[in-house]
């Protein structure tokens, strides 16, 4: 008997769910962005500008998760280690890659980071040339006794920490998906972070320690935090002068020289998710006190409120393609566009064939082979008998016609 890999019967058995609605064809720059449904195993494409759930993917993975960049959309089993992608143009699986066990990933745009906790390795490839990646027989861009963590950002660049040397690395690959060692700074500090977190904004590698909140740059400024228990860094971003750290009741905008702090404070305390940064504004989200908040460098476009129709036990992620940005709740589904006012999107029964459509189709067919059925041929047939019309049609003259039935 072949065993079949989970990875391969992703590949397999994902596929197209019925639209539910006419719709045009999903276009790659198309101003959308991919959300997950682990309730009902489904990964949807959401059309930002009619507002709906348009189409997606069915996949048989309990546990799963997405990444994307532009036409580039990563689907990852959190259970197998497997990385599969799928096609925005034909909204379908298009390849998988295996990834080594227990390790975890970052993607920049075209470049992806691999960190194996278990073997203390941090490999890298272009997403163009995943499919060779080896794992263990792959030249690691660090190797590492203790813990270490890496990140891509949104330049491509691989930040890779080794807490255990104390040292802060930045990798270039090239065309071919060689590595190129551009820095290596000594971070002492390091060795001593219990709950490290690595970031990247712009072109600067950011450190943090969620449990003393000791927040260390590539550029060798550093800054303290309060009250950082439970906080995370924001997801690596584009070039700007400040990180954001979300906290229980705040959001942290920290200058990258370490000499500013600002804490937005918010109603009511609750567990942070990771805040996003896309163009000229930080995007930050609470679970179980459903707080959201849009922190601007104009403070006109600033907002805060609670998520409508947040369920209890909701496990939120921002996705984020190009500039569009919404809330999703891995578990349900639900989506809320964050800069439309937090407007719901939740069509995913659109994308289900309709209860007894099979049924349908027979009888229509049915009554279609009845409508074109020959005539009785049981009695003898007889040469026809030709009469006149009553259509007084012309030389030269003009004369509708009745259509025949």
């Amino acid at each position: 008997m072949t065993a079949i890999p989970v990875v391969a019967a992703l590949a397999v058995t994902g596929a197209i769910i019925y639209p539910g609605f006419e719709t045009a064809d999903v276009e790659l720059n198309d101003g959308g962005v991919w959300v997950v449904n682990q309730s009902e195993g489904k990964i949807g494409h959401v059309n930002y500008q009619s507002r709906t759930i348009d189409g997606g993917v069915a996949t048989p993975l309990a546990n799963y998760d997405l990444v994307q960049h532009e036409e580039n959309v990563l689907v990852r089993n959190l259970e197998q280690a497997s990385l599969t992608t799928i096609d925005p143009s034909m909204v379908q699986f298009a390849g998988d890659n295996n990834l080594p066990a227990n390790s975890s990933f970052s993607f920049g745009a075209a470049v992806v980071a691999v960190t194996d906790a278990e073997h203390g390795t941090v490999h890298a490839s272009n997403l163009d040339q995943i499919a060779d990646f080896k794992g263990e027989g792959a030249e690691p861009l660090i190797e590492s006794k203790g813990e270490v963590a890496a990140v891509v950002g949104a330049d491509d660049s691989i930040w890779a920490a080794d807490m255990a040397a104390g040292t802060l690395s930045n990798f270039a690959l090239d065309d071919e998906g060689a590595a190129e060692l551009t820095l290596e700074i000594e971070v002492p500090e390091l060795v001593g972070m219990k709950e490290p977190q690595l970031s990247a904004v712009g072109t600067i590698g950011v450190v943090f320690d969620a449990a003393s909140g000791e927040l260390i740059t590539s550029e060798g400024d550093s800054a303290s935090i309060e009250n950082p228990a439970n906080a995370k860094i924001q997801s690596p971003g584009p070039e700007t002068q400040k990180v954001a750290i979300a906290l229980d009741q705040s959001l942290a905008t920290v200058s990258l020289s370490g000499k500013d702090i600002n804490y937005e404070q918010l109603e009511t305390a609750g567990t942070p998710i990771q805040p996003v940064r896309v163009g000229s504004c930080t995007y930050a989200a609470w679970q179980t006190s459903g707080e959201y908040l849009r922190f601007c460098d104009d403070p006109g476009n600033n907002q805060s409120t609670k998520i409508p129709e947040m369920s209890d036990g909701a496990e939120l992620a921002f996705r984020v393609n190009r500039d569009v940005v919404v809330l999703n709740d891995v578990h349900s589904g639900q989506v809320w566009l964050a800069n439309e006012g937090m407007e719901i999107v939740s069509n995913w029964s659109d994308l289900e064939p309709p209860a007894g459509e099979g049924e349908a189709k027979e009888e229509e067919t049915k009554e279609i082979t009845d409508a074109i059925e020959l005539p009785n041929r049981t009695e003898e047939n007889k040469k026809p008998i030709a009469e006149d019309d009553t259509y007084s049609v012309r030389p030269g003259r003009t004369t509708f016609v009745a259509g025949a039935l």
